[in-house]
């Protein structure tokens, strides 16, 4: 299956710390990743930026939030192997689904030395309890029946909160506290639940969650500023 994705190198190429790959949200793209991605190269790293599956130019006819992304990313790092050699440490950074999908992908993928998730969700039960919350029983039951078949898998099956018990790696959590889409819950039920003591967590306040990226807001030095010191840390 094709994803399309970018390679954008980082502007201090004598001094590259090494590459980010950066994972969209739902209804997302890549462009939505590339304020970031220009900020990232600014401070010394190479980014990734791609298409999740169902998205963008990407191929995929359904999105599994995990289930399948998760190896569309190992894929992505083999091709980051294979192009670029001196791609240096590999990190990720994902935000809201494409939090959850990083958070999955840790859990197995030993060539990322560390990553940031920001506003990601717990597991997909307790969102589609979130999205469903003004259905009726059968409503969510018929709902959530359809969603399995179309991904080919139980819901249960896409569990970051599950995965980030076996991520060995640092990892930095944020989440905004002004967000109304995901509880703030349960990005701290996944800090939580991390084995490796130096993770940190970190509270975007008046961020909420489509805008927690957003350049120029009243908090975004902080949770750029947070992102960069944290992943030039880890990345080794």
């Amino acid at each position: 299956m094709n994803l399309s994705a970018l390679f954008i190198r980082s502007a201090q190429p004598q001094h590259v710390i090494g590459t980010i790959i950066l994972l969209h949200g739902y209804g997302g793209c890549k462009e939505y990743m590339l304020g970031a991605a220009k900020i990232f190269a600014d401070n010394g790293f190479n980014s990734v930026i791609y298409d999740s599956r169902a998205h963008g130019k990407s191929g995929g006819d359904v999105c599994t939030f995990g289930y399948l992304e998760e190896n569309d990313l190992s894929h992505i790092i083999d091709s980051v192997d294979g192009q670029y050699p001196e791609h240096g440490p590999i990190s990720v950074v994902g935000v809201s689904m494409g939090a959850g999908v990083a958070v999955q992908a840790m859990a197995n993928e030993r060539r990322i030395c560390c990553g940031v998730a920001l506003a990601p969700f717990s597991t997909l039960e307790k969102m589609a309890e979130c999205d469903l919350a003004f259905c009726s029983v059968q409503q969510r039951y018929r709902i959530v029946a359809a969603a399995e078949k179309m991904m080919g898998c139980s819901v249960a099956r896409v569990n970051p909160l599950e995965s980030a018990t076996y991520i060995r790696v640092p990892v930095l959590v944020i989440h905004g506290d002004r967000d109304t889409t995901i509880p703030m819950s349960q990005s701290r039920s996944i800090f939580e639940s991390l084995p490796n003591h130096a993770s940190e967590w970190f509270v975007a306040e008046g961020a909420g969650h489509n805008d927690i990226l957003y350049e120029g807001r009243p908090w975004s030095s902080s949770v750029y500023g947070r992102m960069i010191a944290f992943l030039e840390k880890w990345s080794r």
